[in-house]
């Protein structure tokens, strides 16, 4: 998606203090904000990165990953978001929520980049919603989403798929079977919907509706996704909620002529069900029926 840059110029690269924009303003290569104790440094670099430094050892907090667009600059607009905008004038990086008219952007004494409004409420912070994708805000490559327990994360894969994955094994339980797709993004849409964009602007793949508008994304502790609306309500969910129970363990390794290239990985056998369970990479929670050797009980979690 490609968009003209609008007509915000005039005003210096910064505010009245130098850890704020005010509206209006940017910040261009190679210029920075600073907080007021001095520990943290917001810069513009000229790879395309919006960084957040920790002054004392140098190392990156935060970034809105847009390296390899140089030439970036980063606006804060009248109608109250930070945008940063190619050479070109395409929009790499907007900030989420819901945007208010004359705000301005400060990092804070804790590392903290906000968006505050003309009354000093926070619109966006950048050290919150590490689970969640907010109205307007996207993924790019390799950005991800953890659950706030740090069970599950969403990964926005450079192959293009939207992956949920469990993180103690690593083993993927949902995604949108969109790879193949290179440098494709997630985007939260405004009107309340997922949509993965490809590099060419094509939508590769959409949140089934209903839609609200400033609805939310988020990787709950329970390893589903869903999507929330202003009032906390379930529009769409996916995903795996988990379990544990003591099962009968089999071993052995079974294929399948699925079609999908499966496989069985030590099949569980639960007792008050008459099959077994798939620990299956490509086609996770399948079942199969095929008996095998009984190597005992153990504690496993079971996820549907």
């Amino acid at each position: 998606m490609a968009f003209l840059i609008p007509l915000f110029w005039g005003g210096n690269a910064f505010g009245s203090n130098q850890d704020t924009l005010a509206t209006h303003n940017w910040l261009n290569v190679n210029e920075s904000l600073v907080s007021e104790n001095g520990a943290y440094k917001l810069v513009m670099q000229g790879d395309g990165n919006l960084v957040i430094y920790r002054v004392a050892d140098s190392v990156p907090t935060w970034a809105t990953t847009t390296a390899g667009n140089p030439g970036t600059r980063a606006v804060m607009q009248g109608h109250g978001n930070l945008v940063l905008y190619s050479t070109s004038g395409e929009v790499l990086w907007v900030s989420p929520g819901i945007w208010v008219e004359n705000s301005r952007l400060k990092l804070q004494n804790d590392g903290a980049l906000v968006i505050l409004t003309p009354n000093n409420s926070v619109q966006w912070n950048s050290a919150a919603n590490q689970d969640s994708l907010l109205p307007h805000e996207w993924m790019n490559v390799h950005k991800t989403l953890f659950s706030e327990n740090g069970a599950y994360k969403l990964a926005m894969q450079g192959d293009g798929n939207l992956v949920l994955y469990r993180v103690s094994d690593n083993v993927p339980t949902w995604s949108t079977n969109t790879h193949g797709n290179p440098g494709t993004r997630a985007v939260m849409q405004g009107h309340g919907n997922l949509v993965l964009y490809g590099t060419d602007g094509h939508a590769k793949w959409g949140s089934p509706g209903p839609w609200v508008e400033h609805s939310t994304l988020k990787v709950r502790n329970d390893g589903k996704i869903v999507i929330l609306d202003p009032n906390n309500n379930v529009l769409w969910s996916a995903g795996s909620s988990c379990t544990t129970a003591s099962v009968a363990v089999f071993g052995g390794y079974w294929s399948f002529g699925t079609g999908w290239g499966s496989y069985c990985n030590g099949l569980v056998y639960i007792p008050e069900r008459t099959y077994f369970y798939i620990y299956d990479y490509w086609d996770f929670g399948q079942w199969c029926s095929i008996p095998a050797e009984f190597n005992g009980y153990r504690d496993q979690q079971i996820c549907n």
